[in-house]
């Protein structure tokens, strides 16, 4: 096996049980097509391991699939909100929470479940775990660890294992470990160099012997370690060294949220934990440890040569079910089983230069250019995603795209009304000229016609395009110029392995190359794995060919974390640093995502004007790199763009000023289109006399503007004798002078009377009025420590928060468990427990972003 050539890939077919106890329920739900995207990954590598899902949206009837009539679920979820099922789920979870079923209503039901989260938010993976809760508590069996997917660290980081590792626990549960794969016997020939076949059989028997023990715990080590030079990672359901850890088989978690890992795993939960300290790491597959488990220091090893690696991983490629190749060409079949070893050589620059024939200095390890071990392994990758789509063009038609509804008139996600036009009336720079960020106000004239409602605290969508520049420069890169405003038509490849492919219902048909690229898909995004893999399989090159295996091998999981995903990379970006690489277009549109709108915050009351919505952004600003050009964000450039000519300056005091909406010019204003979403839970309490605590910081204070307002004109329409709650106000900037918004207008509600108490820090300001120790909001918190806590404990104030999630929310959730501990004298995690049910009591809501 040692020295192994390079090899093309071959289909091999599969021999399926007459019978169809392979079958399993596959569900998901997904608001922004995640846990979609992962569900299909499921469902097309299923039949490759001798299983048949059935895929459905959690969205879907009772007719199309029901769970008392299911013995085997594998569910994908993701959460929205503070907590919330997205969309697609909410109807599914209703049934699932009805307070009538009896405990054990689904004891016949054994499930898996993989929950989709961001840890930036305070309800990290809140739905998955609702399901989980719920699921067991109505008698169902978990016969797989729950896994907990972080998007602030990848999903692939938990995603991946989780998926490896789902397959013999499958077959196990579905006792299927007699299923076999061949291909016309014990050996394939393939360009005159052998593939040697592994069982199905043979590899989950040997994988559920070792996974036995985990599971039976309920653990699995998804964890990476790189504090050392070589590292060992285990995935799927192993630990380190075979198992034979010195801690009873679970993985020492090494990050700083290893207490809360260790709750998740103690609970039956993967943890996200990934220690990148360090460049290299090794990794063993399924129920394997490096060099056949023979690790001399509790499961790390020192692999010193591609040789070792090599012996490390022969024993592990026999058992693994992985798609494993090295930098040789392969079909574009979705092929799972392969043994194919990298051999050793020289690494090389992109464009084909070995180090030994360029005359350039060896660079540093970049986008292009990696350095051993990476470059001389053999490489994990994902499936390549099978072709679909087939695209005509229409060389004699001509098309008014104008005339088009937007996205074909597909539904955007969370929407409560249909999309219309609204006119920017209005635009007010917010920030002095020497503020570090440039915030915008806009007003939106909506139709009169229009039937709107909303309230203070309310989100709409704004749909914009693609930079002009960025479509163009994709459109010269893929070498399709001549043919972009041609019309096209796409419909499904005939033949096409991909299981439940669809034409997507968001591009127009007919539609042209410069409108899709402009209107429908989402250019920006770094692509995913699966799509680097994709861009492999179309380049000329070696050395570039073999650099994108690195990237979207497990093995490169930190390169690409590193420069593709950290520097935001888009598909043109990629393209542009890997010359030799040129995929036909109707794979690009295969892989690209749907452009989706951009939520923002109503700043404003409808008691002050029903047909105007007011909001307020930071245009941001990304700095250029040594492969990306400085840009402004999408939504915030364009809008930013759009509205230059017209912009008025706060300085001036007329910024601000009340203006009657209907003696604004508004001919030759530009028009955008937008959406209400579906009411959220970040509104006013509807019982006006509960207390009101407001933390916000910049752009933060845009709800809260709404709030204020809104309590305006109800004071003024309300009798006398009506009673208001308190309304503290926390707001924080960098200066008072330069990015201070709405000063006027906050002074003047606190002058009014709206706001009982205001509280401000200026964190770069030296004499700032909160003092040199109170830079942020969650410092002045503290300082109010008491008063805070009397209003939560006794006078059931509901807390806001809104803003950045990164840092901000985080730190915020900080402070007031230091406020009820100290207050109420319990534990961290008593008051955990009453910040949760604050939450399920919708009085504590956040509206963030990262």
């Amino acid at each position: 096996m040692v020295g192994r050539n390079l090899i093309k890939l071959t289909h091999r077919k599969l021999q399926m049980p007459e019978c169809t106890k392979n079958r399993f329920l596959l569900l998901y739900g997904s608001e922004t097509g995640q846990a979609q995207a992962i569900a299909e990954e499921i469902n097309e590598a299923a039949p490759h391991h001798d299983l048949a899902p059935e895929l459905h949206c959690l969205s879907l009837t009772d007719k199309k699939f029901s769970l008392d009539k299911e013995s085997c679920l594998v569910m994908v979820v993701s959460t929205t909100g503070e907590g919330d099922p997205p969309e697609t789920a909410e109807k599914f979870w209703r049934r699932l929470k009805k307070k009538t079923l009896p405990n054990d209503h689904l004891a016949h039901l054994n499930y898996a479940l993989l929950a989709l989260g961001d840890s930036n938010y305070t309800s990290f993976c809140q739905n998955g775990k609702n399901f989980d809760k719920r699921l067991e508590g109505l008698g169902a069996k978990r016969f797989y660890p729950t896994a907990h997917a972080d998007d602030a660290v990848g999903l692939e980081v938990v995603v991946e294992p989780w998926i490896e590792g789902l397959w013999p626990a499958l077959k196990r549960q579905l006792e299927l470990e007699g299923v076999t794969e061949s291909c016309n016997g014990d050996v394939c020939e393939v360009d005159g160099t052998e593939e040697k076949l592994i069982t199905g059989s043979d590899s989950a028997r040997r994988e559920t012997d070792s996974e036995q023990k985990d599971i039976s715990r309920g653990t699995i080590s998804g964890v990476e370690d790189r504090s050392s030079d070589s590292a060992v990672r285990t995935n799927g359901s192993t630990s380190l060294a075979n198992g034979d850890s010195q801690d009873g088989g679970e993985t020492d978690l090494t990050s700083s949220a290893k207490t809360d890992e260790q709750k998740d795993i103690s609970r039956g939960t993967i943890s996200g934990v990934e220690d990148r300290s360090s460049d290299s790491a090794v990794r063993t597959n399924g129920s394997t440890s490096l060099a056949n488990g023979d690790s001399q220091d509790g499961g790390q090893t020192d692999l010193t040569s591609a040789a070792k690696t090599d012996a490390a991983s022969k024993h592990k490629e026999e058992e693994s079910g992985e798609s494993r190749m090295g930098g040789g060409p392969s079909s574009e079949r979705p092929v799972v089983v392969r043994d194919v070893k990298a051999e050793p050589h020289t690494p090389q620059i992109s464009g084909g230069d070995t180090l030994n024939n360029s005359s350039r200095p060896i660079p540093e390890e970049s986008l292009t250019f990696s350095k051993p071990p990476l470059c001389n392994v053999s490489l994990t990758l994902p499936l390549n995603p099978p072709p679909f789509l087939e695209i005509t063009f229409k060389e004699d038609e001509s098309l008014h795209v104008r005339e088009l509804p937007l996205q074909y008139g597909a539904v955007f996600p969370s929407a409560a009304s249909p999309v219309t036009m609204a006119t920017v009336s209005r635009a007010t720079k917010l920030t002095s000229r020497d503020a570090v960020k440039t915030t915008l106000q806009l007003e939106l004239q909506l139709p009169d016609d229009e039937s709107t409602s909303f309230q203070p605290g309310d989100s709409f969508g704004v749909i914009c395009p693609n930079n002009t520049d960025e479509v163009n420069r994709l459109i010269s890169r893929l070498e399709v110029s001549s043919k972009a405003d041609t019309p096209f038509t796409l419909k499904l490849e005939a033949g096409t392995r991909k299981r439940k492919a669809s034409v997507p219902e968001f591009v127009p048909v007919p539609a042209t190359l410069r409108l899709a690229l402009t209107q429908c898909y989402d250019i920006r995004t770094p692509p995913k794995k699966a799509f680097v893999r994709m861009l492999s399989e179309h380049t000329s090159k070696e050395g570039e060919k073999r650099r994108l295996q690195e990237l979207c091998s497990k093995e490169g999981a930190a390169d690409y974390n590193k420069f593709i995903r950290k520097d935001h990379l888009s598909l043109s970006d990629i393209l542009e640093a890997f010359p030799s690489c040129l995929p036909p277009v109707q794979r690009i549109l295969e892989n690209l995502t749907r452009l989706l709108p951009r939520p923002y915050s109503v700043a404003n009351s409808p008691l002050g004007s029903c047909n105007m919505i007011r909001f307020v952004f930071n245009v941001l600003k990304f700095p250029s790199t040594e492969i990306k050009k400085a840009q402004e964000g999408l939504c915030s450039g364009w809008l930013n763009k759009i509205t230059t000519s017209f912009q008025e300056d706060i300085s001036n005091n007329s910024g601000l000023s009340d203006v009657n909406v209907k003696k604004l010019k508004i001919e030759g204003k530009p028009k955008i289109p937008v959406y209400f979403r579906t009411s959220t839970k970040f509104r006013l309490p509807e019982d006006v006399s509960k207390p009101v605590i407001m933390i916000g910081p910049g752009t933060g204070v845009a709800p809260f503007m709404g709030f204020m307002e809104h309590r305006h004109f109800m004071k003024e329409k309300r009798p006398a004798e009506q009673t208001f709650g308190k309304m503290w106000l926390f707001y924080g900037c960098r200066h008072k002078e330069r990015d201070f918004l709405y000063r006027d207008r906050i002074n003047s509600f606190f002058q009014e009377g709206i706001l009982s108490k205001l509280t401000i820090a200026f964190s770069r300001d030296e004499d700032d009025v909160s003092g040199p120790k109170c830079r942020y909001v969650q410092d002045l918190m503290r300082t109010h420590k008491k008063e805070l806590a009397d209003l939560v404990m006794n006078q059931e104030a509901v807390i806001y928060v809104c803003g950045d999630a990164n840092g901000m929310a985080k730190q915020v959730m900080e402070a007031w468990t230091e406020i009820l501990c100290e207050y109420t004298g319990k534990s961290i995690f008593e008051v955990s427990v009453l910040l949760a049910t604050l939450r399920e009591e919708e009085r504590y809501l956040q509206d963030i972003w990262t």
